[in-house]
């Protein structure tokens, strides 16, 4: 079953590792939103999924460069816990947060 609220990983982070969220089954169908504070801000934020908690594999990153909230898909694998982390600092008085949900 799909879940039906967002999960946080980060919360107004501007730098560091994010909470893991962990989806108690292995997920193939997964979605991360990071919304920046403001618009102005610099920095990059990545996310990383593991199968047992403990080894982080990238999946992908985008640069926090604009004030629109951005989405990154990821469809394929199987992985239970997933994590945002802030790979180059946030820069520009302001901070990130990333949430993520899954679809199968």
């Amino acid at each position: 079953m799909a879940s039906t609220t967002a999960q946080v990983s980060l919360n107004g982070a501007a730098t560091g590792v994010g909470a893991t969220v962990d989806f108690a089954t292995a997920k193939s169908i997964v979605t991360c939103v990071i919304i920046p504070s403001k618009s102005g801000l610099t920095g990059v934020v990545a996310v990383e999924a593991s199968q047992d908690g403990a080894a982080w594999v990238p999946m992908g990153s985008v640069s926090v460069d604009r004030s629109q909230p951005r989405a990154m898909d990821f469809k394929g694998g199987a992985f239970r816990y997933w994590r945002a982390s802030v790979y180059a600092d946030v820069a520009g008085s302001g901070a990130v947060t990333a949430t993520f949900m899954e679809a199968g």
